[in-house]
This record gives C-alpha cells, sequence and structure tokens, in this order.
C-alpha cells in the first residue's frame, strides 16, 4: 500500500502474520516496514549505478521511529541514498568507511592506555577527560573543528588555570593521533590562544610555618610510623629543599648521599629532564637519616608505596594537615614557593636560589625578584633606624 508516511501513519500500522510494506508517495523508494512480532523501521529501496543489472540495495535507515522528526530526517537520508546510489556509490561503503574513523573517546582511551609515568599523572589526564561533554566525546575525530575546540575552551573559562589545561591535553592527544598513530590529519586544538592566568604567590609566614610544624607533629602522633610520620618527613623536606613533590616521592636512596648531604636527581626525575645536585642542610640530613633507621632494611625507596613502587600521592594527608594548621588555601606546590621567599629574604641571590630550585631559565626565577626587593627595603629600613642625621640638608 502507498501513504503519505507520518508518525500517525506508523504509529497507527499494526503487525500482521507477514511483513507489513507502507511506501511513502512523497519519496520514491521510501518505505516503512513492520515486522509480525512488530518491529518498525524505516527503509529505502534504491539501485547502485544504473542499467538493467544494476545492484539493488534496500538498508535501513538509521532512525528511531518514535521519535519526533524521524520521518523528515528518514526523507532527507533516502534521497541522499538514491542520489548517491544513481551516481554509482555505495553509501553502505562510506557508512562502514565512516565506523572505522575513531571518536574523540577512543583517542582519549589510547592516551591513557599508552601513557607511562606517574599514576597521578594520568589519574590527573582521566579528570581532565572526564570535563569533555559528551557531544565531543561521541564525535568521529574527522569532525573535530577548531570552533569546537574554541568554545569548549570558553565554556570553561570561569576557571581560566582549568580551561587552559583541559586544551592543552587535547591539544596533546590529537597531535599523538596526527603524528604517531596517523588516524588525523590535523590537530584542531592547536594554536588556540589561551587565557591569561594570573600568577599566584602564596608564600608561608614563619607564623604558619610554626603552625605547620606543629600540625605535621600532631598528625604524625597520631597516624603512627607509616602514614603519619612519612606524610610530616616529605612535607618537612619540600620545605627545606624547595623540590617538587613529584622528585620527591619517586626518590631513591642511591640518589643520597648522606656524607656528603648531597641529593643528585637523575634527568628522569626531573622538569628539566637534566640531572640536578642539591646541597642538603643539617636538618634536612636529619630527617634522611630519622627516615632509613625506621626501616631495619630499607629498600630503594624513601616513601615506598603500599603495593611496590613508590608513593604516589599526598592528596590526602595535605587537606588534613592544612585544616589541622589553618591554612587550608595552601597547595603543595605552594611550599615550594615558600622555600624560594625564605631563602631571597635571608639575602640568597637569585641566581643561586635558580639553581636550588633547578630552574633552567633565568627568567623562570625571575618571578621571585620582587622578594629581593622587599628584602632591599627591608634591609634600607633597618639602617635608617641604626643612622640618624641631626642636620638638615
Amino acid at each position: 500500500m502507498k501513504k503519505k508516511l507520518t508518525k500517525t501513519v506508523i504509529d497507527a500500522t499494526k503487525p500482521a502474520e507477514k511483513d507489513v510494506i507502507v511506501r511513502d508517495i512523497d519519496v520514491p523508494g521510501l518505505f516503512l516496514k513492520v515486522t509480525p512480532n512488530g518491529a518498525k523501521s524505516l527503509m529505502v529501496r534504491f539501485t547502485i549505478g544504473k542499467g538493467r543489472g544494476a545492484p539493488i540495495r534496500q538498508p535501513r535507515i538509521p532512525v528511531d521511529v518514535d521519535a519526533p522528526g524521524a520521518v523528515e530526517s528518514a526523507r532527507k537520508i533516502a534521497r541522499e541514498w538514491r542520489a548517491k546510489g544513481a551516481g554509482g556509490v555505495d553509501p553502505a561503503h562510506e557508512r562502514k568507511a565512516a565506523a572505522a574513523v575513531p571518536t574523540v573517546a577512543d583517542l582519549c582511551e589510547r592516551w591513557i592506555e599508552e601513557k607511562t609515568g606517574e599514576k597521578r599523572s594520568i589519574d590527573e589526564d582521566k579528570r581532565k577527560i572526564g570535563k569533555l561533554p559528551q557531544s565531543l566525546l561521541r564525535t568521529r575525530v574527522t569532525d573535530v573543528t577548531k570552533d569546537q575546540m574554541r568554545a569548549l575552551h570558553k565554556k570553561l573559562s570561569s576557571t581560566p588555570y582549568e580551561a587552559n589545561r583541559v586544551l592543552a591535553l587535547l591539544s596533546a592527544i590529537f597531535g599523538a593521533a596526527v603524528y604517531d598513530w596517523g588516524v588525523m590529519g590535523k590537530n584542531p586544538a592547536a594554536k588556540i590562544k589561551k587565557f591569561e592566568e594570573p600568577k599566584r604567590e602564596r608564600y608561608l609566614s614563619q607564623d604558619e610555618i610554626a603552625h605547620l610544624d606543629a600540625a605535621l607533629t600532631k598528625y604524625a602522633d597520631e597516624r603512627g610510623t607509616t602514614e603519619g610520620c612519612e606524610a610530616a618527613d616529605v612535607i618537612r623536606l619540600l620545605l627545606l629543599t624547595g623540590c617538587r613533590s613529584g622528585e620527591l616521592l619517586a626518590a631513591t636512596w642511591g640518589q643520597f648521599d648522606l656524607e656528603a648531604g648531597v641529593w643528585t636527581k637523575p634527568s628522569s626525575h626531573t622538569k628539566t629532564k637534566k640531572v640536578h645536585r642539591v646541597q642538603l642542610s643539617a636538618p634536612a640530613v636529619a630527617i634522611l637519616e630519622g627516615i632509613k633507621a625506621r626501616y631495619d632494611v630499607p629498600g630503594p625507596w624513601l616513601f615506598p608505596g603500599r603495593s611496590g613502587g613508590h608513593r604516589q600521592s599526598l592528596t590526602k594527608a595535605w587537606a588534613d594537615i592544612r585544616v589541622r594548621a589553618g591554612i587550608k588555601d595552601v597547595r603543595i606546590h605552594d611550599l615550594r614557593h615558600t622555600s624560594a621567599s625564605l631563602m631571597l629574604s635571608a639575602g640568597v641571590p637569585l641566581d643561586i636560589v635558580g639553581r636550588v630550585l633547578g630552574h633552567t631559565q633565568a627568567q623562570t626565577t625571575l618571578r621571585y625578584a620582587h622578594l629581593t626587593d622587599e628584602a632591599g627595603k627591608a634591609a634600607t629600613d633597618a639602617l635608617g633606624t641604626v643612622i640618624s642625621f641631626r642636620g638638615e640638608a
């Protein structure tokens, strides 16, 4: 039978002992098929090429017959497929080729599977991927546009730092897809202007350091040797060395010469990928000797993990400790900034501070330059209190 297919017609067509076919009077080849078990689908009949011997195709159109606008969508697809068929192109082959193209979700999964390094870094990438909209994750990589990337970046603009980091991760993933995996022709996340990131400057005062020290002692007493003392040792060493937390957590005893008071960080453990030698203070050496003394036979790691390898994170312990110390706004990395500020306030030259922190670019250390100005001002103010001129110019 022939009718103008509508939602009403589809709903009204009931199953029978054999397939029920209702052909559309508007688009040649478009028809509704209802099987004896009640399954309904919109299909289209067309030939590949022209002539009496042209092969016939009769595929189901991928629309939900119960959804609003299903018939209109089916008509559009039916016309496209019939036109392609008349030109000798089989739409089924095109659909199979498209299905073979990975989605953004596929790329993200491969990125996580192939990534090596710290578990914390992988977990952070997973967290950022979790911020991506499902519509983007379902998109075939050949269909991702730079406009989509700009729109996503703008959507996250309430937190500029996070928006930039998510965009950077996508750029890295798409870059791997282009240059390593060969499944994309270009990187749609590349060369998009980042948001300005206000520099965060948070340094602990001497009073705050005292409160932190007290909180560490109390935390260690309550939690015991494995968790409490270990977390306290990590935090105290971060302040005493100015190192990055990842460098310390991944450190092995073989990197330390406690007699000479030297920590030699291998290039594989540093952000700059260069060997970095750090002179250790007496308090830092004392803490390291105390850690070593806790173990009858120390393993390779300063801070071993629970299931082999080294400890991965201080997140939970730091969240507890900073509340106890009354410094809720302080991040682990701010301890590194504090170390720099304390060295500068003690008169250590800026270039030496940069060497201690492991900076390879002088520009990186210059972010602390204003602290040397503050130290200089404090020194001249102190000088002004000692010297008093009674005469007038």
